[in-house]
């Protein structure tokens, strides 16, 4: 029964992994606040950063919260995280996934083969496919 109460407050004890766990959040969303406020002082670019900035403004009320515990700011930090994280896991998962099938489906792995050099020639590996 200790041990799964501990295991909850694991994740707050100022361990050498937790330690270094918040200072690499820290930093990121240091770089991301930078990067926010160098974005906010040059021009508008119509990007993903711009319409996570322009939808933090407009839902910011008279207390300058977005709700009543989260600031504009961890907002926008919280939203590019999940951005840049969440991406990174689907891309890398499927990509994962995609070798794995092609690894047991030898038939599809040849077909793929044959696409890709039909398209970009004898040379792909070394050249960009610019032909699509």
């Amino acid at each position: 029964m200790i041990i799964l109460l501990m295991s909850q407050y694991y994740t707050y004890m100022p361990n050498k992994n937790n330690r270094q766990i918040w200072r690499l959040e820290k930093e990121i969303s240091s770089k991301i606040s930078n990067l926010v406020k160098q974005r906010q002082e040059e021009t508008h670019e119509q990007d993903l950063l711009q319409m996570i900035l322009e939808g933090a403004k407009n839902c910011v009320g008279n207390n300058g919260l977005i709700s009543n515990f989260v600031s504009c700011e961890k907002f926008i930090i919280d939203n590019c995280k999940n951005v840049f994280f969440a991406g990174h896991e689907t891309t890398a998962t499927s990509g994962s996934w995609c070798l794995m099938l092609l690894a047991v489906h030898q038939d599809w792995q040849d077909r793929a083969r044959a696409e890709v050099l039909e398209v970009c020639g004898k040379d792909a590996p070394m050249q960009l496919c610019s032909k699509a």
